[in-house]
């Protein structure tokens, strides 16, 4: 016959209480998924040190604002101007390519990474200037909508 041992009431959590541990352990997995995911489908140079560059702004708007900026004639001319260089056939990131909306939602989050920690466009490059980056960031958080 095999006895259960019983568990004394002091050990026992509440969900309450083991929340913090699980919100910690969590977001360490989320971020060793985005690091995996990162590396194996953009490759290593698509995925730079994630620290923010020294001078960037904290400008990530806190929600979406409707309406969110068009993709047609907003969006995509600032991706066109600043990313198809090094991100389309023949540039040195063609692998991973923004030339379409497809293309760009299929990695919107990473690519609103990159744009929000001033990683990308690389330094020495031609960057949008402040209030077309907000579009890029506000456009980003509303979801990257094809519109």
């Amino acid at each position: 016959m095999i006895r259960r041992m019983a568990t004394p009431r002091s050990s026992l959590q509440s969900p309450e209480a083991t929340r913090p541990l699980r919100s910690i352990v969590m977001a360490l997995a989320l971020a060793m998924v985005g690091c995996t995911y990162c590396e194996q489908t953009l490759g290593s140079t698509a995925c730079p040190d994630s620290s923010p560059v020294a001078d960037c702004p904290n400008d990530l708007p806190s929600s979406c604002v409707m309406p969110a900026p068009s993709y047609q004639t907003t969006v995509s001319p600032i991706f066109n101007a600043y990313c198809l260089t090094c991100h389309s056939s023949g540039g040195q990131e063609s692998s991973l390519p923004l030339g379409s909306y497809e293309e760009i939602y299929s990695i919107r989050s990473e690519v609103l990474d990159q744009i929000y920690s001033c990683r990308m466009p690389l330094s020495g490059q031609p960057t949008p200037t402040t209030s077309e980056r907000q579009l890029l960031l506000q456009w980003l958080v509303c979801g990257a909508p094809q519109n």
